[in-house]
């Protein structure tokens, strides 16, 4: 065999090798591109209730998923105050770093999204945020019921009562309800002047932000101006798709394959 044969027979095998491991061997190892992301659920439900078919998109595209139940579940509806409660997003970034993840995104629906906002604004070392019907106490203060509540809070507070369990009025996407927590615990969800404040939130924010907005949802009328008051980025984008609240992550799939694609 000459020398040219010889050097034809090793590129020959070594391609032979290559395509083997693509063919056989599509799940590789997490990288350097691999993105994590914590996708948090809305208010009184649960990992499993509403994000679901996100989730199962995200990761069949290979994305890293983290769904954690959070403070404002069904079963723990406000058993922490919300700056407490992110560091439960904490150990879900933890958890995909220890995955494998080297990118993290932190994501939620509704009360998530509020929640994903103000992690946003408090943390470093984050690729991106991404909301789908945020929450924000601002819109909720306006609906029947959430202002008296707030001001029967604030008095208790100002009482010396911070800590002293009542019953407040509340709402999801299926009307008003009752939920029984101290008043401190209450105004850090639904104060309008308190820490879930989504428009200081995204003032404060320096990354890529994705927020996707139903245009059947009252929830997120005003939102696009909201978003607007974010600090400049390229990488950011307002998604309108057709939906009312609760469907927004479903109708949002695309868009978020599509935008997290892009990320860079």
């Amino acid at each position: 065999m000459t020398s040219g044969m010889r050097r034809l027979a090793t590129g020959l095998l070594i391609f032979g090798m290559m395509f083997g491991l693509m063919m056989f061997c599509p799940s590789l190892p997490a990288g350097a591109d691999t993105i994590g992301i914590v996708l948090m659920h809305g208010k009184t439900a649960a990992p499993n209730v509403g994000i679901d078919g996100l989730a199962a998109a995200l990761q069949g595209a290979g994305y890293l998923v983290d769904a954690p139940e959070m403070c404002w579940s069904k079963q723990r509806i406000y058993d922490r105050p919300l700056l407490d409660c992110l560091t439960e997003i904490d150990a879900a970034v933890a958890r995909l770093k220890a995955r494998g993840a080297a990118r993290i995104v932190v994501a939620g629906m509704s009360q998530g999204g509020d929640a994903a906002l103000v992690y946003g604004a408090s943390r470093g070392g984050l690729a991106a945020i991404l909301v789908l019907a945020p929450a924000s106490p601002e819109h909720q203060f306006t609906l029947p019921g959430i202002a008296d509540s707030v001001t029967q809070a604030r008095a208790q507070v100002a009482a010396g009562h911070a800590n002293e369990t009542g019953s407040f009025s509340d709402r999801n996407a299926f009307g008003l309800f009752q939920v029984r927590t101290t008043a401190a615990i209450y105004l850090s969800y639904l104060d309008p002047q308190g820490p879930a404040n989504v428009l200081a939130a995204v003032r404060r924010l320096r990354l890529p932000l994705l927020w996707v907005a139903g245009n059947a949802d009252p929830s997120q009328t005003g939102a696009q101006a909201v978003f607007q008051q974010a600090p400049t980025n390229p990488q950011s984008r307002f998604v309108t798709v057709a939906s009312a609240h609760l469907g927004t992550p479903n109708a949002a799939k695309d868009s978020v394959l599509a935008w997290l694609a892009a990320l860079r």
